[in-house]
């Protein structure tokens, strides 16, 4: 799934200009969303490489609260660099922080929750399903049909899911986690779907510090009526939840920057190039693996997405495989 949830409302790039600057420009927006994808795609292996006893509720509630303070510092930073004022809502952090705490921060904690049960890898590729719910929302609250080239490739995307859950246990297919990784991609969808109505116009790096902190408050809440919320004092932990908060800030920044040279369409495309590079987290840092027909889901679901970015112009999305 994917650039925080600052990337995607109201910042859809430009298209590549002709020329030889106009050439530096699209390979370095292909290099930054590249690099934020490899970023993205690994993270979820990475965390689960290296989170130790850090329990997922505390991962997400210190990460997210490192994350949010330093969006807030690029905000800041940005908009001296840059000279603009901007006059804003004061219902508009409200919303995006009740977004964060409602929507981002529980999906969230699904998709982790679900590498519990699952390879890393399988969570991610699952995940990919999300452009389907969102076009079958769209379908549903604007009673908007489809185009025939969207419903063909979303039934593709969906076979692709199939193939990845039809080996059953043997494969490593535990049925709790393929239903919290489902769980998850269809709150992201709900995500996209309001926060592009209701966030609009909203910087970037703002809109990441808001949503942040409202994942921040969810997964804190989460942690005191589970009884799971602690606090670290391990130098090793605090060394992991703020290495994973900056990651998670670079990806960001460079799907952004990516974006603003690429524009959507061609920035979605890199993008989903996520599933492989999870394929690849997973085995080189867990050993995971999947078997023949697996490997072609994940195919069939990648080529889905590039296709639909590709086709069918669809808007940018913030990298799904970790959001803030």
């Amino acid at each position: 799934m994917s650039a925080d949830p600052a990337v995607e409302h109201g910042h859809q790039g430009e298209p590549p200009t002709v020329g030889a600057r106009g050439s530096v420009r699209v390979w370095a927006g292909v290099a930054l969303v590249l690099l934020s994808t490899v970023i993205y795609g690994s993270t979820p292996a990475l965390v689960t490489f290296v989170r130790g006893d850090v329990s997922v509720v505390d991962l997400i509630a210190y990460r997210a609260a490192l994350a949010a303070l330093m969006f807030l510092a690029l905000a800041r930073l940005v908009g001296v660099w840059s000279g603009r004022r901007r006059l804003r809502s004061a219902s508009r952090p409200v919303r995006a922080v009740l977004v964060g705490a409602s929507l981002w921060g529980p999906q969230f904690l699904l998709y982790y929750a679900s590498f519990e049960y699952i390879d890393t890898s399988l969570a991610v590729a699952i995940g990919f399903v999300y452009p389907t719910v969102v076009l079958i929302l769209v379908a549903a609250t604007e009673r908007q049909r489809p185009a025939p080239v969207e419903i063909a490739l979303s039934l593709l995307a969906l076979l692709g899911i199939a193939a990845l859950l039809l080996p059953g246990g043997d494969a490593g297919v535990h049925p709790l986690g393929v239903c919290l990784a489902l769980l998850a991609a269809c709150g992201y969808a709900v995500y996209v779907l309001l926060a592009d109505r209701l966030l609009q116009d909203v910087e970037p790096f703002e809109l990441g510090a808001q949503i942040s902190l409202g994942a921040t408050i969810c997964a804190v809440a989460v942690g005191l009526v589970l009884q799971r919320m602690s606090v670290l004092t391990d130098p090793r932990d605090l060394v992991v939840v703020g290495a994973q908060a900056v990651l998670m800030v670079v990806a960001t920044g460079c799907y952004y920057g990516g974006l603003m040279r690429l524009g959507s369409s061609q920035a979605s495309l890199v993008d989903t190039a996520q599933p492989v590079v999870a394929l690849a987290a997973g085995g080189l840092l867990l050993g995971e693996s999947m078997v023949a027909v697996q490997v072609a889901g994940v195919v069939v679901v990648t080529a889905s997405v590039a296709l639909s970015s590709v086709l069918t112009h669809r808007r940018a999305t913030v990298p799904y495989a970790d959001p803030p």
